[in-house]
């Protein structure tokens, strides 16, 4: 891991645009206007293009700690018996529309 500069105000947001290859997917699409209000309390901008952080490290770093959450729910039985069957399945849901989005942007 390396250490990076804080987010510049450069560029433009990145949301909007993203927004336009989620707008099928209602959960994903509203996680991602969520992350982008939060995003924008905590850093006093959103994700932007030219941010001057290297986004391949951003993204290899928040992959490695979402592995790690869902390995922690799926895989120890007293966290997975805190949610509902329902829950269970909307996460899955949005999984796949996260795992179809990324390969359609990635490709």
């Amino acid at each position: 891991m390396s250490l990076q500069p804080d987010p510049q105000p450069k560029g433009y947001a990145i949301t909007p645009k993203l927004l336009i290859h989620t707008f099928q997917y209602e959960q994903l699409s509203e996680l991602i206007q969520q992350r982008y209000e939060f995003g924008i309390k905590k850093y006093g901008q959103p994700l932007m293009s030219s941010d001057g952080r290297n986004g391949i490290q951003d993204a290899r770093e928040e992959m490695g700690d979402l592995v790690q959450y869902v390995f922690k729910v799926f895989t120890v039985p007293e966290n997975l018996q805190k949610y509902t069957p329902t829950e269970i399945a909307e996460f899955k849901k949005l999984w796949e529309q996260v795992k179809e989005t990324v390969d359609r942007i990635i490709k």
